[in-house]
């Protein structure tokens, strides 16, 4: 039962499938990944301090 239904899902499927962009095969997929420990990441947005 399971060979023939294997069988007809593989007849029946689309031939370019819809993938959700953050699921591996994705076009966003690994786009930003994490950065390396070791590097700090500073949001002062410009506001740095003048000694």
């Amino acid at each position: 039962m399971i060979a023939a239904g294997e069988a007809t899902y593989n007849k029946w499927r689309h031939p370019d499938p819809y993938i959700v962009p953050w699921a591996p095969g994705g076009s966003k997929f690994t786009r930003n990944p994490v950065p390396p420990s070791g590097i700090e990441i500073l949001y002062d947005y410009g506001r740095e301090e003048n000694d």
